[in-house]
């Protein structure tokens, strides 16, 4: 199945805005852009983005509910009631159970929580569990993270004489649960203004608005618990949630959860200034691992715990689960590309097979969505009464609005647009496969699966230094809605580049140049353009990230990350002063008028034509190449044609031919750098050197 070549779109530019916060907030043009491009177009909201304080969050009291909510747990105190949480299973779930609790332990009330096995109990609340919490003399039982969709569930709680709080995120359906108090910012008539809390923010607004009425509860202590949990659930990080994170992250520096002491001390974070790529990327999948293949009690215990060692305990527990977890999606992955690699042509990509964990089908359909950018839904099969599915869509296809129209064929729903999941039988699943890919037909035009990099603006690479990335880092923290900011520049000159890593997932290292100044990119998992880039001398436009410095050996260093290489044909004169020196004349001075003006035909012609075997080059047309390449060394002995003509050579497996062809290019450099210290020296001693060690050669 192919790879969907990504479309680029710019943002428009607004001169005037761009002008006015530049002078009146004293920042940058490219910050006053960046800024507008994240749907800022107040001064007064600029300023706020830029300087917000912790103070600027939202009454907790405008969520409807929030006083009932609060009055029936002060009842619960007073009368020495006991209470249980019910979570979730993922980092969102189990941080909100970690926030609620704490808060709750120092009232001296009775509360214990649980959070369901996913295989055993799924997401959400079950009759089940509130049985056993009738049995344990429970009479109020918290949601968070879940139960805006257990209205059947709740109707069993009332029943049995219990009460019922919702605390949830999650899209609001037509029939709501008859509980007590629902805390949920998305329901119609809730005034509260920031609609997309995750579901820890919710949570962490309930503690604060207890505070009111009992005083300090440490609820600010506990933002670093919101941040991880904000982060992990990719919840927009505009509004509050940025604020809220903001602070957070900031507190990872000296948190007094021994938990995330430990977890940071195993992953050598320590004395890292923590980010939401570390977040996201390192330290909320260990402690996913858990909810996916193993128990999330190990995870809130080592959130709750005030002992190192036995959080150390649980850390290691958590490690251990997210290596099983990796080599069970890497299993999954290899299963699923295999099965897509005849094609694939419907809109939806859906499979199916009673071989993957459950836990981890929702990773790997995240991964197969994005690299084939087609609405991804994976089912694992239990037997013929259950199957379990995960999806994951494009942002023109809700998938949660897609499950509502084929509520009739499945047996349980939910989640947001972007991802959800659900359970349904077995012989259910092609009347399933049909239905939601006539959805899609309706609503997914051509152009929609194109996937797209919005690129914030063009910059020259001369404009990249220390001062544009610490303005940068005033957006912070980067996430959904508020991505890192992408940059395009164009015809930059390519001076090195290597490829670093295995072949299962391997880096591409690349050095660029314009106009004299010279800047470092790295493209993970994007090794395989090493291949396309066929000379030393060669201008291409890049699409890539700028967010923070890098630190390497101790040494901080700019350095961008690569999102997309473009190869382009460049205007040959720009190429040959970029390049090359200027054509000059025996004497060493530039030629002039028409004895200038034919060398520098000549040298158009000859690049004209090198331009065109690069592009046979890579059409993997060898022939055709080598011949345009013998072509222009009729018009001018330039060595890099013997570079690529060895190139050609290597491609056919004419190895002793190539090596005669990189060592002609050394012959020649040497006479204009004695000291061997060239671009395409050093590439065709490479070269050769890889093809010896290859053993090519007897």
């Amino acid at each position: 199945m192919k790879i969907i070549e990504k479309r680029l779109e710019f943002y428009p530019e607004d001169n005037n805005l761009i002008s006015l916060f530049s002078n009146e907030l004293k920042i940058s043009p490219i910050l006053s852009k960046l800024l507008i491009n994240r749907g800022i177009v107040t001064l007064d909201k600029a300023n706020l983005f830029l300087n917000c304080k912790l103070t600027d969050v939202y009454d907790p009291f405008l969520m409807k509910d929030m006083h009932k909510a609060c009055e029936r747990i002060q009842l619960a105190v007073s009368r020495k009631e006991k209470i249980r949480i019910f979570g979730d299973y993922d980092v969102d779930g189990i941080t909100s159970t970690a926030v609620l609790y704490s808060i709750l332990k120092k009232l001296n009330v009775d509360v214990s929580y649980f959070i369901p096995n996913r295989i055993e109990g799924g997401y959400g609340l079950n009759e089940t569990d509130i049985l056993n919490a009738k049995n344990d003399g429970i009479s109020l039982i918290i949601s968070v993270d879940c139960g805006i969709s257990n209205h059947i569930e709740i109707e069993y709680a009332n029943k049995l004489g219990m009460q019922a709080i919702i605390t949830d995120h999650h899209e609001v359906p037509q029939k709501l649960p008859d509980a007590f108090a629902i805390l949920n910012p998305k329901q119609g008539d809730c005034p509260y203004p920031f609609k997309m809390l995750a579901g820890v923010g919710v949570a962490y607004k309930l503690a604060c608005a207890l505070e009111k009425h009992y005083g300090d509860l440490g609820a600010d202590s506990l933002l670093d618990l919101v941040a991880l949990g904000t982060v992990a659930d990719i919840a927009p990080l505009v509004d509050e949630n940025r604020i809220l994170t903001k602070y957070g992250i900031d507190m990872f520096k000296t948190t007094k959860n021994v938990g995330i002491i430990a977890l940071l001390d195993s992953l050598n974070l320590r004395n890292t200034q923590i980010n939401t790529t570390h977040i996201g990327y390192i330290i909320a999948p260990r402690i996913n691992a858990a909810g996916r293949i193993s128990d999330p009690n190990v995870a809130i215990k080592m959130f709750l715990t005030s002992s190192y060692e036995e959080a150390n305990h649980y850390v290691k527990v958590l490690n251990g689960d997210n290596l099983k977890r990796q080599s069970l999606e890497n299993d999954i992955l290899t299963d699923v590309e295999e099965q897509l690699a005849p094609g694939h042509h419907d809109n939806v990509i859906m499979l199916a097979s009673d071989k993957w964990h459950v836990g981890v089908i929702g990773i790997v359909a995240s991964k197969i969505k994005e690299k084939y950018y087609k609405p991804t839904i994976l089912i694992s099969i239990e037997d013929e009464t259950n199957c379990v599915g995960s999806a994951r869509s494009i942002n023109s296809f809700s998938i949660v609005d897609a499950l509502t129209e084929c509520s009739d064929i499945l047996k349980r729903f939910g989640g947001h647009k972007l991802a959800a999941g659900f359970s349904i039988e077995f012989p259910k699943i092609d009347i399933f496969r049909k239905k939601i890919n006539h959805l899609a037909s309706e609503h997914i035009k051509p152009d929609d699966l194109i996937p797209t990099l919005k690129v914030d603006s063009e910059i020259k690479l001369k404009q990249i230094n220390n001062d544009l990335i610490n303005e940068i880092a005033l957006l912070k923290p980067f996430g959904q809605q508020n991505p890192k900011p992408l940059f395009y520049a164009e015809n930059v000159f390519i001076t090195d580049h290597k490829k670093i890593g295995n072949n299962s997932s391997s880096h591409l290292l690349l050095k660029v140049k314009q106009t004299g100044s010279m800047v470092e990119g790295i493209g993970f998992n994007m090794g395989s353009f090493d291949e396309k880039i066929i000379s030393p001398a060669q201008y291409v436009n890049l699409v890539f990230e700028l967010d923070d410095f890098t630190f390497w050996e101790g040494h901080k260093k700019i350095q961008m990350k690569l999102k997309d290489i473009r190869f382009n044909k460049m205007s040959n004169f720009e190429f040959m002063q970029d390049g090359m020196s200027s054509v000059k004349s025996s004497d060493g001075s530039e030629s002039a008028s028409q004895g200038g003006n034919f060398a520098k035909d000549n040298m158009a012609k000859m690049f004209n034509l090198k331009n065109l075997g690069n592009q046979y080059y890579m059409k993997k047309n060898y022939s055709k190449a080598y011949e345009t390449y013998c072509k222009a060394l009729e018009i001018n002995d330039h060595p890099s044609l013997y570079y690529n003509i060895g190139l050609v050579f290597k491609c056919q497996g004419e190895y002793e031919k190539a090596v005669e062809s990189f060592k002609k290019v050394i012959s020649i450099e040497k006479d204009k750098y004695p000291d061997e210290n060239s671009d395409l020296i050093k590439k065709s001693k490479a070269m050769i050197e890889k093809i010896y060690n290859a053993a090519h050669f007897n």
